[in-house]
């Protein structure tokens, strides 16, 4: 298997993992909208975020690493009881996981 075979094979690998952490990800920010006890859902929330990161770490994509690694923060940060995760800012977090699978899918240019 060639350099080029092996990126493009790696790629692909990261990009199914993007759509499904992704996926996790949007599942989880939505419910916690309502959620009478948020707590499951941001450790669900940090778990996706964390294996995104790590995904794109893998296949050298430092923007959606940093972006991962913003939104990972924050759950943590709320999972320790620093900060509520309100509308706003589930609109935020919403809004960067759209940039991340728009980076992912190679639309545009990484940031």
């Amino acid at each position: 298997m060639s350099t080029d075979d092996f990126d493009t094979t790696m790629l692909e690998l990261f990009r199914e993992e993007a759509d499904t952490q992704l996926g996790a990800l949007a599942e989880a920010l939505v419910a916690l909208e309502t959620a009478a006890e948020p707590r499951a859902l941001l450790d669900d929330l940090m778990r996706a975020a964390h294996s995104m990161k790590g995904a794109a770490r893998i296949v050298g994509l430092d923007p959606v690493v940093k972006l991962a690694h913003s939104a990972e923060d924050i759950f943590v940060a709320a999972l320790r009881g620093e900060l509520q995760i309100g509308a706003g800012a589930v609109d935020v977090l919403l809004t960067t996981s759209d940039l991340i699978g728009a980076i992912a899918r190679g639309e545009g240019e990484p940031l």
